[in-house]
């Protein structure tokens, strides 16, 4: 709700607002793989920094074939 006060305040119309709150996809899991438009790889893991998820994410990270 913090983001659509944030949007309000910066001129963005009531519509708009909805109609991105009604579109938005969360992330569903931990350590997930996204694509960028220019076809990098990104790594979202975003849900929280606690030691078990910084432990996974480097078992994940050491797993990537090096070229």
């Amino acid at each position: 709700m913090v983001a659509a006060y944030v949007a309000k305040h910066l001129g963005v119309t009531e519509e708009n607002i909805l109609s991105a709150l009604a579109n938005l996809q969360l992330t569903k899991n931990r350590t997930e793989w996204k694509k960028a438009a220019n076809g990098a790889d990104i790594l979202s893991d975003v849900y929280n920094a606690n030691p078990t998820a910084m432990k996974l994410i480097l078992e994940t990270f050491s797993a990537i074939p090096k070229e």
